[in-house]
């Protein structure tokens, strides 16, 4: 996340996602995403077969989330023709519960708009030179917070692919053992990562974590945590999370944790 990096502060993440929900719904095209257990190569042919049958084509790959799974994005009865497909051939594939098409054509309609309500996003400089860095799901690859606190960059991650797994390999590729001190700094992004924590209303990256961390060689051994889970308490997931975090010796605010259910806390 770009607040925890000290990019840009609370405010601003949430002004992002409002001023996109509110660009995304002036579009005029009906859009929707469909998620496919298939690779960013194995969805290619049903897609290029696709573009040639139908008018005004415009389904893209819009999340590449691991080696075995994607999301398909774009205008809806041509996610479903495309799901029409799939189905005979038995490729796993679900249209998502979401009124847009993230991350594709349909965002593109509206980016301007999007880009001069951000405006400049006000930068944190309440953090210290070992605040946690970021990997941007826009490049796949490492990203410094001046380019997170400009308004182009939150631009550029509505209308492009989300390169999750190129990101979580980015991550967990690094061995902080095997590290040599560099010149220009980037030793300091190789370290072991032994947790993943998701902060969402689901597990729902789960699956893709584990088909990541799968194909790279070497890496550290990695727990996967979910903050919330669907049909299960809040408050006890919560709880499990960071009893893990405090046995596995992470610096962990017991009172704070036991003081959950209390009210008024600041977010």
């Amino acid at each position: 996340c770009s607040c925890n990096i000290q990019a840009i502060g609370l405010e601003g993440i949430l002004l992002s996602r409002l001023y996109e929900q509110q660009a995304g719904e002036l579009s005029q095209m009906r859009g929707s995403m469909l998620a496919v257990g298939l690779s960013e190569q194995g969805i290619k042919p049903y897609i290029e077969k696709l573009s040639k049958d139908l008018e005004d084509f415009n389904l893209i790959v819009g999340c590449i989330n691991s080696p075995k799974s994607v999301t398909v994005t774009g205008e809806v009865t041509q996610l479903d023709s495309l799901k029409i497909i799939l189905d005979k051939d038995n490729i796993l594939c679900r249209r998502l519960k979401v009124n847009l098409a993230y991350h594709s054509p349909q965002m593109k309609e509206v980016a301007a708009l999007y880009q001069d309500a951000m405006g400049d996003l006000e930068v944190d400089n309440t953090g210290h030179n070992n605040s946690p860095e970021m990997v941007s799901s826009v490049t796949g690859d490492w990203i410094n917070p001046g380019e997170v606190s400009q308004a182009a960059y939150w631009v550029k991650n509505m209308v492009s692919p989300v390169r999750f797994s190129d990101g979580l390999t980015t991550l967990c590729s690094g061995s902080a053992l095997n590290s040599h001190k560099r010149l220009d700094g980037s030793h300091r992004r190789t370290r072991d990562i032994d947790h993943i924590l998701e902060v969402g209303p689901h597990s729902v990256l789960q699956g893709a974590c584990k088909d990541v961390l799968k194909n790279i060689a070497n890496h550290t051994p990695t727990e996967y945590l979910s903050l919330l889970v669907r049909n299960m308490s809040a408050a006890d997931t919560a709880f499990a999370v960071f009893g893990n975090l405090h046995i596995a010796g992470y610096p962990i605010d017991i009172s704070l944790v036991n003081g959950i259910d209390s009210t008024g806390h600041d977010i």
